[in-house]
């Protein structure tokens, strides 16, 4: 060892400063890389293990964070986020979005391009309730098919309504169809309406009307409750000379009963003064309290008129009295005769 002009120390070859050892070279430890033998070295971090603070990071493990985690943005479908409480999500609150466990308003209109299942069990009330506030349409459904219906209402109860409708001063329900019937209705029960309408007040149960057509058409046998006026209770065409109900209707019978002879009626004779016409029609119901109308009809160039004698008879029956004007006797003459 010498000491230089410039009071710097120098060592002979091999050796050491007293109290220090000689480094013979730097190894990169865990998630570090670099390092050497000779000269100058470098150590830096293994970006590809170690997470660093201003840069992306993608982490393949699972991740435990034991405090609170701050972004300003996330990424990706979450599908295996759980447990996330946010405040808000696309810059909108929470109670901007619908729930499955709880109830829900929507205040906007809603599109839904599939079908939709509703299902309740409330004792009284609405599965379904829908309002509308201004002049359009709370619920309205179309159907681009032949045989589906664009609104269906089933009830499986027995006194229960598939489709009810209700209107402070507008119609409850209300039907309409450029080719088809504005409102349809069918029922399977022996003693049930396809379509019912009843009006607790003054009103009309069901109305008609048609600007060219028919306010009302049927194609089968019409009734009506044998106190009430309008349409027709009975009617027949008979041969009073056999006592043969020829042709008849009976709005109190059903099927083919009601127009089949002798559709619940009988007729009779009873047969004083010359022993014709005086033929007794018992209709099989009520009838003393209803209009009665009778056209007898001229047989053998005889001028038959008729006459009713309430007198010896049921309040079942109608008794009549065939007058020829020709001959002024008796004359037992095919008639017709309704009661309304």
């Amino acid at each position: 060892m010498r000491l230089t002009s410039k009071g710097l120390f120098s060592f002979a070859v091999g050796q050491t400063f007293p109290g220090t050892g000689t480094i013979a070279g730097v190894t990169a430890g865990t998630d570090l890389t670099g390092g050497g033998t000779t000269g100058k070295v470098t150590l830096n971090l293994d970006t590809t293990k170690v997470a660093q603070l201003k840069t992306a990071n993608a982490f393949t493990g699972n991740q435990t964070v034991n405090g609170s985690v701050t972004a300003t943005s996330f990424s990706g479908n979450g599908a295996a986020v759980t447990n996330v409480n946010a405040s808000q999500l696309g810059g909108l609150a929470s109670g901007a979005f619908a729930q499955l466990a709880a109830n829900n308003t929507f205040s906007g209109a809603q599109t839904i391009n599939n079908s939709v299942a509703v299902t309740s069990n409330v004792s009284f009330g609405s599965a379904l309730n829908v309002t509308d506030t201004g002049t359009g349409n709370a619920i309205q459904a179309f159907a681009n098919n032949l045989s589906g219906y664009a609104l269906y209402g089933g009830n499986s109860g027995a006194t229960g309504t598939g489709v009810g409708g209700n209107s402070n001063a507008g119609n409850g329900v209300a039907g309409n169809s450029t080719s088809g019937n504005g409102v349809f209705g069918q029922s399977a029960g022996g003693s049930t309406a396809g379509v019912s309408g009843v009006n607790t007040a003054s009103g009309v149960g069901v109305y008609g009307n048609s600007t060219g057509g028919y306010a009302f058409s049927s194609d089968n046998h019409t009734t009506q409750a044998r106190t009430m006026g309008g349409w027709v209770k009975a009617m027949a065409y008979v041969n009073a000379s056999s006592n043969q109900v020829v042709s008849c209707f009976n709005s109190q019978l059903t099927g083919s009963a009601a127009s089949n002879p002798p559709c619940g009626l009988a007729v009779t004779s009873l047969g004083v003064g010359n022993g014709v016409g005086n033929p007794i029609v018992d209709f099989g119901f009520e009838v003393n309290d209803r209009f009665v109308m009778v056209t007898p009809v001229s047989s053998g160039g005889n001028l038959p008129t008729a006459m009713l004698f309430p007198f010896n008879i049921t309040q079942n029956q109608v008794r009549l009295y065939l007058y020829d004007l020709f001959t002024q006797q008796g004359v037992d003459s095919p008639f017709y005769i309704f009661v309304l």
